[in-house]
């Protein structure tokens, strides 16, 4: 039963999508890409009718984990970790999470954000830092979870669990 409730708080909490009887869960209808001030093109999840089957990985970093008191809103609610994850393979880069609440083992997976990488030319491409590009995605992730205007609520809600490379550190302080 709690193996579930990771899989519901993920696509409820952190996604913000609608559970349907009898189509499961709902998010928004946005089409195309969002595109940030660095010119990159995301899918968010919730956000997005259709993000991209992102198929084989090739590569997976770690980014790191945040810890919430209460990841799963409720009477009482629940606290929760999220691990990030970096999928990358010749099309797309993903940020997964792993969501786990409570002291439970098995995490509930989902891709936050992908980013088409199609996109870049090899120019481009050569140019890019991975780290810019993490950080667009976790920022993406972050306006969608705790809606644009509340973003700021990030610094109140979570609390950097591990940071290997300083990358949430970094978002955190622009929120």
């Amino acid at each position: 039963m709690r193996s579930s409730m990771n899989y519901i708080a993920l696509n409820q909490e952190v996604f913000h999508k609608l559970l349907c009887v009898g189509t499961g869960f709902v998010g928004d209808s946005e089409i195309g890409p969002l595109t940030d001030e660095n010119n990159f093109h995301f899918y968010v999840n919730g956000l997005h009718a259709n993000i991209p089957d992102i198929g084989d990985v090739d590569t997976a970093y770690t980014v790191g984990s945040v810890f919430a008191e209460e990841m799963m809103m409720g009477m009482p609610g629940e606290s929760g970790k999220m691990s990030y994850l970096l999928l990358e393979n010749d099309h797309y880069f993903a940020l997964l999470i792993e969501l786990t609440l409570g002291d439970e083992d098995e995490a509930a997976q989902g891709i936050a954000v992908i980013a088409d990488r199609t996109q870049f030319t090899t120019e481009a491409a050569d140019s890019i830092s991975l780290t810019s590009l993490i950080e667009a995605m976790l920022m993406q992730h972050l306006k969608r979870m705790f809606f644009n205007d509340y973003v700021h609520e990030v610094h109140e809600r979570l609390e950097i669990a591990n940071d290997p490379e300083g990358m949430l550190k970094r978002v955190f302080e622009k929120c």
